[in-house]
């Protein structure tokens, strides 16, 4: 793992263990065994760091989402969907997370909208969703996170069927597809500038 993935690491980890105001520049560069230059090195500030690390997770998460789909058979696609709404407990605290900071942090917020719209249009391209389509199972699959953060997951998991309805009627698209469209659509790194913010 390279210091920039550990970076993110980290700040996963503070995250998911400490919340959101335990976050700062030093406090993750100390939990990623790097000197705090570094996290400005590679992110230029705490905001821009907060907001790669929303792109990596979106994009990791959305690949493996995609490509579980890709490799479930018609009939058994409530793996896929079981594994994003119910066992992935992680996400849903993360994405929590990165609301709450997003509320006082403008790039971060403008991140969180970005990597909205391009998981959306992701939507449309790998199961042939129209925007209202894409959008409104987008909504339902980021809904369910929030609502499995309150309820728990055993109270979203009578809606599996009906997303996995919504995907057998698409095209199933194919691993290559998946693969090149995740590859064009993987999210440009962010460059080091701007001022610290701690």
């Amino acid at each position: 793992m390279d210091a920039k993935q550990k970076i993110l690491s980290a700040l996963k980890e503070i995250l998911l263990t400490e919340g959101h105001h335990a976050v700062s520049v030093r406090k993750v560069a100390a939990a990623a065994g790097v000197n705090h230059g570094l996290v400005h090195h590679y992110f230029g500030s705490k905001e821009k760091m907060l907001c790669a690390a929303i792109e990596d997770l979106a994009h990791r998460k959305f690949s493996q989402f995609a490509r579980d789909v890709a490799n479930s058979t018609a009939e058994d696609l409530s793996g896929a969907l079981s594994k994003i709404l119910i066992t992935d407990v992680e996400f849903s605290r993360l994405l929590n997370e990165f609301v709450v900071l997003a509320a006082d942090l403008p790039l971060l917020r403008k991140a969180l909208a970005k990597t909205v719209e391009s998981r959306r249009d992701l939507l449309m391209k790998l199961f042939n969703f129209d925007l209202p389509e894409a959008t409104a199972f987008q909504a339902a699959l980021i809904g369910a996170q929030f609502i499995k953060n309150i309820m728990g997951p055993d109270y979203i998991e009578s809606a599996l069927p009906i997303l996995q309805r919504q995907l057998v009627q698409r095209a199933n698209p194919s691993i290559t597809d998946i693969e090149s469209l995740l590859h064009s659509a993987k999210e440009p790194e962010s460059t080091p500038s701007g001022e610290e913010n701690e």
